[in-house]
């Protein structure tokens, strides 16, 4: 039964990417190497500290399936390697991620995933993905797009995995304030993610998400102090059980 609740709700499609990005819901845009590596390549070059982060949650509280991920960026470079699954149905996704600036305000990125489905007894797929990321800044404003499984990939049966458009902003009207918005769109549905962050100490972050299909509402705390960070998100499912997703990185 585990089992079969992965093959409905994954095949590549779950992903935590963790830090900030967990609790406010925003896929296409952020601040962190955890969702440039994930999903925003560009993100890199906006980046001024390179570092390492860990990721681990249990999707929707199910005990026999576990999420991990680790991650790291050196200027602007990066690699993300992520693990679901339990006996019997694996899930892994490499990815090597590049950013590059077009000029001060506008740059580009590129991630080249390996995805590989292990199915035991069943047999196992390799399958190669890209992402292609963009991302402009002007003022207090930061914009973010993503062209996400852009070269169509198909597993070993033929089943897509599936492509994905994603639109985000990011408003900082003060430095320890931020309002996002991200628009997703897939060939089945589309859902829109709203997301605030709250720094009401310098060591301190109060995060907040919401998003419409399935509609999830989230919750974190992020504890930095000198070079580590600390990361916690609750997020509730309209139709699936909590998941709590733990992030821990350091950063020089």
């Amino acid at each position: 039964m585990v089992t079969l609740i992965l093959y409905l709700i994954s095949i590549f499609e779950y992903q935590e990417p963790g830090g900030s990005n967990s609790a406010i819901l925003l896929s296409s845009i952020g601040n962190s190497q955890y969702i440039a590596t994930a999903v925003n390549p560009a993100i890199l070059t906006q980046l001024d500290k390179n570092g390492f982060g860990i990721v681990y949650c249990r999707p929707f509280d199910i005990s026999l399936i576990q999420y991990n991920r680790l991650t790291a960026n050196y200027k602007n470079f990066g690699i993300s390697f992520s693990r679901l699954g339990q006996t019997g149905y694996q899930e892994y996704n490499l990815s090597l991620c590049a950013g590059f600036n077009l000029n001060t305000d506008v740059s580009y990125g590129i991630i080249f995933k390996g995805l590989f489905l292990d199915l035991g007894e069943y047999g196992q797929s390799f399958i190669p993905a890209l992402n292609l990321g963009f991302s402009y800044k002007i003022d207090k404003f930061r914009f973010g797009s993503v062209l996400e499984n852009v070269n169509n990939p198909q597993n070993s049966a033929g089943e897509d995995i599936p492509w994905t458009i994603l639109a985000g902003a990011i408003y900082e009207p003060v430095s320890d304030f931020l309002i996002g918005v991200d628009l997703c769109k897939t060939a089945q549905d589309e859902n829109i993610a709203f997301g605030v962050e709250l720094k009401p100490l310098p060591i301190l972050a109060v995060r907040l998400g919401t998003k419409t299909n399935p509609f999830i509402i989230s919750g974190g705390l992020g504890i930095t102090f000198k070079n580590l960070s600390f990361d916690y998100t609750l997020k509730f499912h309209s139709q699936l059980r909590q998941t709590s997703i733990f992030s821990l990185g350091y950063f020089w």
